[in-house]
């Protein structure tokens, strides 16, 4: 891994450092040996990419595809021998069955034995495949939707639940999945490539897991929860080139992101308008905003790494608290490490606030509670 070498910069006042108004602060301050310091400098101030998913294909679409500049497109799937179709739509479980019979789809819908729908190539101006009202189980896998127009879908699923859809490559459109009063149905290992808003969008869902997907220079983010969608699972996923990463708003609360790699963001990485939320073990970095924005109450950030970025490593809104900020590691963010902007009743614990330019931390709230944290004294 190639590292880039980091100047640090002259100690400054240590009031620039730290400014607290009204808030209760304990500072302990801890003696790092020298070589942890450099290690930590090296490893959250170098840009060293991370290695993206890729698409190598041989079927038809190919010659239409325009590869990204980071990215060649999923080697370890080749999609060949695909049925060109412009879209499939279904309702209800008798419906489900039927065309699984007319298209010799395997499975019985059974939690054992799923029925199996893949092998399609999606071209189409429209939403391309629709399903409404199932309680059958039912996969859909190694397929691939390429949206003509960017006002419609890719995938549309409503008022269902017990589906998984897996190893599939979107393309271009609006959204890649739309999720509509869903429940209990996993996305996994997906790619999500160029859509015009976001990879999956989440209403008024629950108890969903989205696991090991790709997200790629989409018009919006990653993932968007919004309108009542609480206790999905955001796990194990990789976006970057989008304005955010994952947004979480309008009462999607209770919900999990964690262990996601989240860079080269134009934006926000996190952007939290919701509450009760848990953000833990992710990597953020090379964001041109702040990496983890917070406007709800009752948030949970832990143990996540936080470097290299424009904006503050971890921001708090006006009218934002009640929240759990413990065992990160926040470096190298040109604002700043944290600022608690009229955010109140906050605990800070146990992180590493080190080498953040303009300040370490920033906090205009009341009653809030700083323990145990390191703090790079400048």
């Amino acid at each position: 891994m190639a590292l880039n070498v980091v100047l640090i910069k002259e100690p400054r006042l240590l009031w620039h450092a730290f400014y607290f108004r009204g808030s209760i602060s304990m500072q302990k301050h801890f003696v790092f040996k020298t070589f942890s310091i450099i290690f930590l400098v090296l490893l959250y101030c170098s840009r060293a990419p991370l290695n993206a998913t890729t698409l190598s294909t041989e079927s038809t679409f190919n010659d239409s595809l325009e590869k990204t500049e980071t990215h060649t497109l999923l080697e370890s799937n080749t999609f060949t021998n695909l049925i060109e179709i412009d879209h499939i739509a279904i309702n209800g479980d008798a419906e489900l069955l039927q065309m699984a019979k007319d298209n010799d789809w395997p499975g019985t819908g059974d939690k054992s034995d799923p029925i199996i729908i893949e092998g399609y190539y999606f071209r189409y101006n429209g939403n391309m495949f629709i399903v409404d009202g199932t309680e059958l189980y039912w996969e859909f896998s190694n397929n691939v939707l390429f949206g003509t127009d960017d006002r419609w879908c890719a995938i549309v699923i409503s008022d269902l639940k017990n589906c998984k859809i897996s190893d599939n490559y979107f393309t271009r459109g609006s959204v890649g999945i739309h999720s509509i009063r869903v429940h209990d149905c996993q996305f996994i290992n997906n790619v999500f490539d160029f859509q015009s808003w976001d990879g999956v969008f989440l209403e008024d869902s629950y108890n969903n897991i989205i696991l090991e997907n790709t997200f790629i220079k989409g018009g919006e983010g990653g993932v968007f929860g919004w309108a009542g969608s609480i206790d999905n699972t955001i796990l194990y996923n990789e976006v970057y080139g989008s304005p955010y990463g994952f947004l979480l708003w309008g009462d999607a609360d209770g919900n999990t992101i964690q262990h996601n790699s989240i860079h080269d963001i134009s934006y926000r990485g996190l952007d939290i308008q919701a509450s009760n939320n848990i953000i833990q073990e992710n990597d953020i970095h090379d964001v041109d905003g702040d990496a983890i924005y917070v406007s709800g109450f009752e948030t949970e950030i832990k143990n996540n790494r936080i470097y290299n970025n424009l904006g503050y490593g971890i921001k708090f809104s006006s009218g934002s608290g009640s929240a759990t900020i413990e065992n990160n590691v926040v470096i190298c963010n040109q604002a700043g490490g944290i600022n608690l902007h009229l955010s109140n009743y906050n605990h800070i614990e146990n992180n590493d606030f080190y080498n953040n330019s303009w300040c370490q931390a920033w906090d205009s709230g009341n009653n809030n509670i700083f323990t145990d944290n390191y703090w790079h004294e400048w």
